[in-house]
């Protein structure tokens, strides 16, 4: 084989190989939009209106301890350069892996550490 027939062979090769990726990626995006618009066609309504409960009071037995309902979070958490959305992500995690309800943890601070 010459070294203008290896050349040439070379080109074609590289060619088949970008065009494949590209076909490739085309059809990746192809099947992102269409799962895109299945998520949206089966997703629920947005909701109008939130209902807020509020939680009876019940007296505590013991003066150092509140008993609250298992369904209820207590407490106030601070931040301090982290957004809401990481603070909650944080929460989610350590809840679980420590597999304790996150309702039963109590968060007082959360500090972002350079």
């Amino acid at each position: 084989m010459s070294l203008g027939e290896s050349l040439i062979l070379s080109v074609v090769g590289f060619g088949v190989v970008i065009g494949i990726l590209g076909l490739l990626a085309l059809f990746i995006k192809a099947m992102a939009r269409a799962i895109y618009k299945k998520e949206q066609a089966a997703a629920p309504a947005p909701v109008k209106e939130v209902v807020k409960e509020e939680v009876p009071s019940a007296p505590a037995k013991d003066p150092n301890k509140v008993e609250l309902p298992a369904d209820t979070s207590m407490g106030q958490c601070d931040l301090h350069n982290v957004s809401d959305r990481d603070a909650a992500l944080i929460m989610a995690i350590v809840a679980d892996k420590l597999d304790a309800p996150l309702n039963t943890l109590v968060f007082k601070s959360i500090k972002e550490v350079k």
